[in-house]
């Protein structure tokens, strides 16, 4: 993760204010408290809320955060639809976020775009 966003341990455990032993225990498997998460999004250029989200499977992974944005699946496919050029009915959402539906490279770019997080490489 750190490489990702081209910090080490010890710039990320001073820009997000935590102390680098804390933040190597969980990078070793150690879970992490709510307070070291809300931390630690915004120095990663991510939401916190999104750090909370907990469901089975990565659509639901997936909806749930595009949901902390306060998009419905109608809102959902709009908002795909003005930033990707990609429709996709509402209600496919809710098959990706059941699980039924299997996430295609199409749709986690979109996703990626939608949620602004860049695609690992």
């Amino acid at each position: 993760m750190t490489s990702h966003w081209q910090l080490d341990i010890a710039d990320l455990s001073r820009s997000a204010a935590i102390p680098e032993p804390e933040l190597r225990a969980v990078f070793e498997g150690t879970v992490p408290s709510p307070t070291f998460l809300r931390r630690l999004a915004p120095v990663l250029q991510l939401h916190a809320a999104d750090f909370f989200v907990f469901e089975r499977g990565p659509g639901g992974v997936l909806i749930r955060t595009v949901g902390n944005r306060n998009l419905s699946w109608t809102g959902i496919a709009r908002t795909f639809l003005c930033l990707t050029a990609r429709y996709w009915a509402a209600s496919t959402y809710g098959v990706v976020g059941s699980g039924r539906k299997v996430l295609t490279a199409d749709l986690l770019t979109d996703f990626s775009t939608v949620l602004g997080v860049p695609v690992g490489a």
